[in-house]
């Protein structure tokens, strides 16, 4: 099929090729990063809040004093939520609407930061972090400390910003292969040239000469 197609049409079937190959990876690239930023951002503030209880652990006098601070401390940080249990599963602190799925608990034997993929329940997303810490005054007790932050808001950023750029894709592309048609019809005019000259040979015209001062070295 691609035979049957003129010089001018293959040339920019492939030069359109090109240009979409070169905006799509510049876009899933640029998608990949914007999506990495979030992720390190939500990383970063998940892990000034763990370092934020880990103080208050070491300072509180009680599990009264415990509830107090973290409550003085989280409570007004919209879209965090934070779960302060023990190995039984008995909440000592929780932050109102915390998301808890059916399972965020380490593994018997984990007693170092733990990071959790994502977690989604309904049209909410979550970014979630777990770590195991004793307070200070209960150094015995392990307690479990899980962290939730919404981060719904970030995916509709990045499905607004994938909306934009699959139109200005889509115009980028069209555009390019208008202007690759328009340079490469350009740019075989001498070959068009030579094509009429051609045609005006005859049998009884074999006089005629091809004008290669007027064409590119090339053809030439």
């Amino acid at each position: 099929m691609l035979r049957r197609l003129s010089l001018t049409r293959r040339l920019t079937l492939f030069f359109t090729l090109v240009s979409a190959s070169v905006v799509l990876g510049l876009g899933g690239l640029f998608m990949t990063a914007a999506d990495r930023h979030f992720i390190e951002l939500d990383r970063s503030v998940l892990q000034d809040k763990q370092h934020l209880i880990d103080d208050i652990l070491a300072n509180a006098n009680s599990a009264d004093d415990v509830r107090w601070r973290l409550s003085e401390a989280l409570n007004h940080h919209h879209g965090l939520f934070v779960l302060v249990s023990n190995q039984a599963g008995n909440a000592l602190f929780q932050t109102e609407g915390f998301p808890a799925p059916d399972r965020w608990l380490l593994p018997e034997h984990e007693t170092l930061m733990h990071a959790l993929p994502g977690g989604q329940q309904g049209q909410r997303q979550y970014r979630t972090q777990q770590f195991r810490t004793q307070a200070q005054y209960a150094p015995e007790t392990l307690l479990v400390i899980t962290l939730a932050m919404d981060t719904t808001h970030h995916r509709h950023f990045l499905d607004d910003l994938l909306r934009t750029f699959e139109v200005y894709a889509l115009a980028a592309i069209l555009v390019s292969g208008l202007l690759g048609w328009a340079a490469i019809h350009y740019g075989l005019a001498p070959l068009r040239a030579i094509k009429a000259h051609a045609a005006a040979v005859t049998a009884q015209r074999l006089q005629a000469c091809m004008p290669i001062q007027a064409v590119p070295v090339e053809m030439a």
